[in-house]
């Protein structure tokens, strides 16, 4: 799989409080625009770089790579790699946008990655993401996606049609602890 994409956009990604009168704001927000060439590169199908900006998408978990799934004749990295490939494709159109999400004033860091929504015009990455199965809905950060969650499950759509754990499962019988963190 290409992981890193050359596109067509340039993201203003200015974050520092010393240069806010420089950020591109919509309502509000801070926005990572498309605009010129940049660097893209795909970590799994809830993780990406932007230039040298990390940006976890908001209110979903994805297959990490090193989390088998099971699909006869299909590798074991089968859904990491299927939910990379899927945003991937999303991050390559050139209306690729994410929205910082605030946080006591602040662009919300966790782990040293942005908290982003992000879209392609009016299209949600997240849902989209959820609904087609190629991540799940992450239920530390509320409802806004279990609809979409149902609807792959019973469809069997994506990583709804494997053998398979969750991803904080996953996370959690690897680290070996009683930790209730994802």
């Amino acid at each position: 799989m290409k992981s890193i994409l050359q596109i067509a956009s340039i993201f203003a990604l200015f974050i520092s409080p010393a240069i806010a009168q420089t950020q591109t704001l919509q309502n509000d927000k801070l926005i990572v625009k498309a605009g010129s060439e940049s660097t893209i590169e795909i970590v799994d199908g809830d993780t990406l770089w932007v230039g040298n900006h990390e940006i976890r998408l908001y209110g979903i978990d994805a297959p990490e790579a090193t989390q088998s799934c099971i699909v006869e004749g299909l590798s074991r990295n089968y859904c990491h790699t299927q939910a990379s490939k899927y945003l991937e494709n999303l991050a390559a159109n050139t209306e690729f946008e994410c929205e910082f999400k605030d946080k006591d004033g602040k662009p919300w860091i966790r782990y040293g990655r942005y908290i982003a929504d992000c879209r392609v015009g009016s299209l949600d990455v997240s849902k989209e993401l959820v609904r087609n199965g190629w991540a799940y809905a992450d239920p530390n950060y509320g409802d806004a996606y279990a609809t979409d969650q149902e609807y792959a499950q019973k469809n069997k759509l994506g990583i709804h049609a494997t053998e398979h754990k969750a991803p904080w499962v996953w996370r959690k019988e690897k680290r070996g602890d009683s930790c209730s963190c994802k």
